[in-house]
């Protein structure tokens, strides 16, 4: 990971997040669970912008290796990794959490309350800043 690859996911990143999340409001839609995205990215919005930027960047990172290790060149194949990538880490970390009883911790919460739904949401997120990424790539002169 380099400077400029970092420079345009935190582009992509933010600018993916304000309009999904804030313009938009498309988690509402998808999750119906008002309180907790107010919670989440209102009340402990210093704490958890950073720490979904982290994530974000760790399930991007995971889907660019997947791609580099296949050796994926088609575009359409390259969304479809980072789609499978998102689908199988928030699908693991929402069967994990409702495996377990429901708990004050926000991610038991959300996952419990939101469910699988969660994993739409991610995966929009995911894919809008994956595509900010290549085309800031692409026009990069």
């Amino acid at each position: 990971m380099n400077g400029s690859f970092l420079l345009k996911y935190t582009m992509s990143f933010f600018t993916t997040l304000f309009i999904i999340t804030f313009v938009l409001k498309i988690p509402y839609y998808i999750t119906n669970q008002y309180a907790l995205i107010r919670e989440y990215y209102g009340k402990y919005f210093l704490t958890n912008i950073p720490l979904d930027f982290a994530l974000v960047l760790i399930y991007l990172q995971i889907a660019y290796f997947a791609i580099n290790k296949l050796k994926v060149k088609e575009q359409l194949y390259k969304l479809g990794i980072v789609i499978l990538t998102t689908i199988c880490l928030t699908g693991g970390f929402c069967f994990y959490y409702r495996s377990l009883p429901m708990d004050s911790s926000f991610f038991s919460r959300w996952f419990h309350k939101a469910g699988y739904s969660s994993v739409l949401y991610d995966v929009i997120l995911l894919v809008f800043v994956f595509l900010g990424i290549e085309y800031l790539d692409k026009n990069n002169t």
